[in-house]
């Protein structure tokens, strides 16, 4: 069975095929939270693998141009993303997105929305890369099997060696752990 069945939260995997409806739901909660309260609302985590995979999350070249039949700027995956990055956070709803290069970062955040990341983990890459994601070309310093910690509120950079995935019976463990705490 998968992980995410495993545990007492509601769990909701966005797809291509699902892609329009789930971000318009994240738009909606994103609205109903305008009100800044925070109280009694659940925490939502938005973890996103291979984004750039998802044609219409990438940023638009054409945001200039008009056409009428495009669909309005509000319902459109990759301004509900950014939105969901820039206003998210104040009312709970927090991102930890991947991406295997800062190309296909590129193609789906635009530079405003990169900087709304205030924690990144670099791996080795160019110093023109590590440039770019933390105005520090540290990260082209790394060797093999070595991460880099970025905190942008400190500028704080911390080096670590990064593990291998859990096995499934740790995860197991972990959703246990949590149905207990959630009374479930």
């Amino acid at each position: 069975s998968s992980f995410a069945a495993e545990l007492p939260h509601v769990v909701h995997r966005v797809t291509s095929r699902n892609l329009h409806e789930g971000m318009a739901a994240l738009a909606q909660v994103l609205a109903d939270r305008a009100d800044g309260r925070r109280e009694g609302r659940a925490t939502i985590l938005i973890l996103g693998i291979d984004l750039h995979r998802l044609r219409d999350i990438r940023v638009r070249e054409d945001d200039f141009s008009f056409s009428a039949t495009e669909e309005p700027e509000g319902v459109r995956p990759d301004k509900i993303l950014a939105d969901l990055l820039r206003e998210g956070p104040a009312v709970g709803i927090h991102a930890m997105l991947w991406f295997d290069g800062t190309a296909n970062l590129s193609r789906t955040l635009d530079r405003s929305a990169q900087r709304e990341f205030e924690q990144k983990v670099l791996f080795q890459m160019s110093a023109n890369d590590s440039g770019q994601m933390i105005d520090s070309t540290a990260a082209s310093d790394l060797g093999l099997h070595r991460g880099l910690l970025y905190v942008e509120d400190t500028g704080m950079l911390e080096k670590f060696r990064p593990w291998a995935l859990p096995d499934h019976r740790w995860l197991q463990d972990v959703a246990a752990t949590l149905r207990e705490r959630h009374g479930g």
